[in-house]
C-alpha cells in the first residue's frame, strides 16, 4: 500500500510539473496581457487542485478497501462457529483442542480424532451433505467433552476426548443410525478415518494441519 501510494504521489508531481512546464512553453516569447496570464494561472491552479483531489480520493478508497479486507480477516479469525452449521471454526477448534489434550495428557487419558470428508461430483450436493453431516455429528458426540470443527473444504474434524476404540465405535454406530434415519443421506456420501491423537498437542496439530491442507498421511 505504501509503495503504490508513493508511486501515485510521484506520478501526481510529474503531472503537475509537466502541465506547468507545458503552460510556460506554449506562452514563451509571446506577449500576453495580464488578463490572459491570470486565466492561465487560474487554469493551472484548477488542474493542480483537481489532480490532488483525484489522488486523495483514490488513496482514501484504497485505504478504506484495505482496512475493510483486514477487518474482515480478523472477524473470520475471531469467529468461533461456522455460521451455516454451528460447528467450530478451525482456529477455535484448535484452541479448544489444545486445552483438552493438555488436560488429558496430564491425567493420563487417551483420545481419538476422526476426519470426515464429503464426496460427490456436484458442489451443491456436497454442500447439502456437508450441512446434514455436521448436524448429525453434533447430535452424535458428547456436548461437554467432544469437539466438532471445520477441517477444510468439505472436511470435518471430530475430537473425542477421554475415550478408547470402543468409545469411537459407539459414536460411529450412533452416527450410522442417524444417517439411516436422515432423508436423502447415506453412508456412501462421505468417507472417514480414525486416528490416535498422539503423544502431545504438537503432534496432533501437525497431523490435523496436514489433513486440512488435503494431504492424507
Amino acid at each position: 500500500m505504501f509503495t503504490s501510494s508513493m508511486l501515485g504521489f510521484a506520478l501526481l508531481i510529474v503531472y503537475v510539473l509537466g502541465h506547468g512546464f507545458y503552460s510556460v512553453g506554449v506562452t514563451w516569447g509571446k506577449e500576453i496581457n495580464i488578463n490572459i496570464q491570470s486565466i492561465q494561472i487560474l487554469k493551472q491552479c484548477i488542474y493542480t487542485l483537481s489532480a490532488v483531489a483525484s489522488w486523495l480520493l483514490i488513496y482514501s478508497i484504497n485505504k478504506a478497501r484495505e482496512s475493510y479486507i483486514s477487518l474482515e480477516k480478523e472477524v473470520i479469525e475471531l469467529r468461533k462457529f461456522e455460521p451455516s452449521t454451528d460447528i467450530l471454526t478451525f482456529n477455535e477448534f484448535m484452541e479448544r483442542a489444545k486445552l483438552l489434550i493438555t488436560g488429558m495428557r496430564r491425567r493420563g487419558e487417551t483420545a481419538y480424532y476422526l476426519v470426515f470428508e464429503v464426496i460427490g461430483e456436484k458442489d451443491y450436493q456436497k454442500r447439502v451433505v456437508y450441512e446434514k453431516l455436521t448436524k448429525l455429528l453434533l447430535q452424535s458426540v458428547r456436548v461437554n467433552y467432544d469437539l466438532v470443527g471445520k477441517g477444510g473444504h468439505n472436511r470435518i474434524i471430530v475430537l473425542l476426548s477421554n475415550t478408547n476404540e470402543e468409545g469411537v465405535q459407539i459414536v460411529l454406530q450412533r452416527l450410522a443410525q442417524k444417517v439411516d434415519a436422515e432423508y436423502n443421506l447415506t453412508l456412501k456420501d462421505f468417507i472417514y478415518s480414525i486416528h490416535d491423537v498422539g503423544d502431545d498437542f504438537a503432534t496432533f496439530s501437525e497431523a490435523v494441519a496436514s489433513w486440512k491442507r488435503g494431504n492424507a498421511s
